[in-house]
């Protein structure tokens, strides 16, 4: 028992030089897509004009509420694969794995197929488009829609390679697509280089090959990378497509040389196993599905609002969408040190012997990621105040538009920077705890309660853009209150009543053994 509990160092998980391992390099992996987009609306609204600034954040927001619709079965694979590694699972890591591929896939195609079916009813009868930015939409939001079954195969290769602790690997994938498609939108926009008549097309173009390049290289990594939990003759291909072979003693006693497993008495029944394991993903992934269609149709009525209010308005609602998103996706580092640190400490609360130790740690890992996502998002507020105009003109020289953002809603994207910094963090702790039933019921007491609401106020009686995020930054209000009573309270309160209920089966155990002797 004693060796048991020394082969696990949990201040691996919680050290400052654990989170930076994972936050840094997940920065740089989380803000590639964001930074991308930021260049892209800056580059097409500075030299080619609003109407392909418009259509891009129209088709932009539109598949990106789609991606994140369909990725309910994807989405927490970091969490999930981290669990089983932290569980020295091997097996049902395997099957994770298989299962989050599979899915990414089906979904990718309903997504695509579903985006065009609707692409007229959405483009004229919900968003409203017309004219310049109608005719530049057209296209592009085909091209939109073709990349959808990419970026979800995309996000569950990385989370894979993320739960795999191969973080470094991730960012470094990511950024090269990321730089791949930030180059290449870039020259065609200067050297004035159309696809079909259009700059904005030849950009579609650049992204669709990009994100091609870097789901063809994730196949790959996945197989050549491991968990270093993993013993040296580790093989995912093996847990994934031929688990009967891992159960084998001269497969297994390589594999688990290194470092132990604490799954060798469910070994027993593989089909069982991967059922439930199956079970788990469609179960977690409903909840997540209404989570994400909440997430997202805050992202989407707030669309059509903008949308309503005029085109010189829809300019302005990208500018901000892409600034809101880029400091997501940056704090979005700690809360990816969250998930893949905290689901290992997680995963412990099933071994009463590793348990006390575990949770320590885990509610210093907590305190940390918290922390250092604050400080981002003061850092960020303050930046945003100070150099207001020169962010704002990177993006825009129409003057109707500038006014637009200063009319308070540059204010509130200020003032609201620290708030979300905390909420895009306590996301990660979220998936770290997979308690998606919660986060489910919370999301939609939030929407109904606060947002559609603030919504109603807007459309009624403000008529203001600045109305439009108000709704999104109290609704984020209501997050940040729901994630702090999840994790403070009721994750550790879950932790301690895992550990106890393991603690007795195994006092049960000893005491049946011991009758029997």
């Amino acid at each position: 028992m004693m060796d048991d509990v020394l082969d696990y160092d949990n201040s691996a998980y919680s050290s400052y030089k654990a989170i930076a391992g994972v936050a840094v390099p997940s920065i740089v992996l989380n803000a590639a897509a964001p930074l991308t987009g930021v260049v892209q609306t800056a580059f097409l609204g500075y030299y080619v004009g609003n109407h392909a600034l418009g259509a891009y954040g129209a088709c932009t927001i539109i598949a990106g509420f789609a991606t994140r619709i369909f990725n309910f079965l994807v989405d927490g694979v970091s969490a999930k694969t981290g669990k089983s590694v932290g569980r020295r699972a091997w097996r049902e890591l395997g099957a994770r794995v298989k299962h989050s591929l599979l899915f990414a896939v089906a979904m990718g195609v309903l997504g695509l197929s579903m985006l065009m079916l609707l692409k007229n009813f959405l483009m004229e009868g919900v968003l409203n488009l017309s004219g310049d930015i109608l005719d530049e939409a057209y296209g592009f939001w085909t091209l939109r829609a073709l990349l959808v079954p990419f970026l979800l195969l995309n996000m569950s290769l990385s989370g894979i390679l993320q739960g795999f602790r191969c973080v470094k690997t991730v960012a470094m994938l990511n950024t090269v697509q990321a730089l791949i498609e930030m180059g290449g939108s870039v020259f065609v926009i200067m050297f004035e280089i159309q696809f079909q008549g259009s700059r904005l097309m030849s950009v579609g173009v650049v992204s669709l090959v990009s994100y091609l390049l870097s789901v063809v290289s994730g196949c790959v990594l996945i197989f050549v990378m491991k968990p270093p939990e993993a013993g040296a003759s580790f093989s995912l291909w093996i847990e994934m497509f031929y688990p009967e072979l891992s159960s084998s003693s001269s497969y297994s006693s390589l594999r688990d040389s290194l470092v132990g497993t604490d799954n060798e008495d469910d070994d027993d029944d593989l089909e069982e196993e991967e059922d439930e394991t199956l079970l788990d993903f469609v179960k977690d992934g409903l909840n997540m599905l209404i989570r994400s269609l909440i997430m997202q149709s805050t992202f989407f009525i707030a669309l059509v609002c903008s949308t309503r209010l005029g085109n010189k308005y829809l300019a302005a609602h990208s500018i901000i969408s892409q600034l809101w998103l880029l400091l997501s996706y940056i704090v979005d580092g700690f809360a990816a040190a969250a998930i893949v640190l905290g689901s290992r400490l997680g995963g412990q609360a099933y071994n009463p012997a590793r348990a006390a130790d575990a949770k320590m740690h885990l509610q210093r890992l907590i305190i940390r990621v918290l922390s250092a996502g604050l400080i981002t998002g003061v850092s960020a507020a303050i930046v945003f105040q100070v150099k207001a105009d020169a962010i704002m003109g990177l993006f825009t020289r129409n003057e109707k538009t500038l006014a637009i953002l200063k009319n308070g809603t540059w204010q509130l994207l200020v003032l609201v920077q620290p708030l979300n910094s905390l909420v895009f963090v306590y996301d990660g702790l979220m998936y770290a705890s997979q308690s998606f039933t919660f986060i489910r019921n919370y999301f939609l007491v939030g929407f109904f309660v606060v947002f559609m609401p603030i919504i109603g106020l807007q459309i009624s009686v403000w008529h203001t853009l600045w109305g439009v995020w108000m709704a999104k930054a109290l609704f984020n209000v209501w997050r940040c209150l729901g994630a702090a009573y999840l994790i403070h309270y009721v994750f550790l309160a879950e932790f301690d009543a895992e550990c106890l209920r393991r603690s007795r089966s195994s006092r049960s155990i000893i005491n049946i053994d011991e009758s029997a002797a």
